[in-house]
């Protein structure tokens, strides 16, 4: 959607989620904001639907998955393996995002040991992106 964007004139501000920027929206009362959510986040929260389609890549979908520990076989074998990959998508040629946050005192070496993990089991990381958090006192 970056292309859809530049071509409003508009300036991004990235968020944690899609559906908590709607919320925050509606919240705060924003006037002259948007956010880039789902139809049903639009309903949930009572905002207006200004678009679809903006997607700078028609193949593009956004994949939510839950991780945890120990699998839970019953939700997998509900669902279906081929549920988890969008239609015709070899999943050789999906990407997938992880955000996730290094909480605790500075330590040396804290980025290298999260990262190494991906290395380990021959994943290979296309692209990181730092972003600053807020300070919490």
């Amino acid at each position: 959607c970056e292309g859809y964007i530049k071509r409003l004139g508009a300036v991004a501000q990235n968020e944690s989620d899609t559906a908590g920027s709607a919320e925050m929206i509606q919240q705060k009362k924003l006037a002259g904001y948007a956010a880039i959510a789902s139809a049903l986040a639009a309903e949930t929260y009572q905002l207006e639907k200004l678009d679809e389609g903006i997607e700078d890549e028609s193949n593009n979908w956004t994949r939510f998955l839950c991780l945890q520990r120990i699998p839970d076989d019953h939700r997998i074998s509900q669902a279906g393996p081929s549920s988890l990959f969008a239609p015709s998508t070899p999943p050789s040629t999906m990407k997938t995002s992880i955000v996730f946050c290094l909480n605790g005192a500075r330590m040396p070496g804290k980025l290298f040991k999260a990262l190494s993990t991906f290395s380990l089991r021959d994943i290979s990381i296309t692209k990181i992106e730092s972003r600053p958090m807020k300070a919490t006192h």
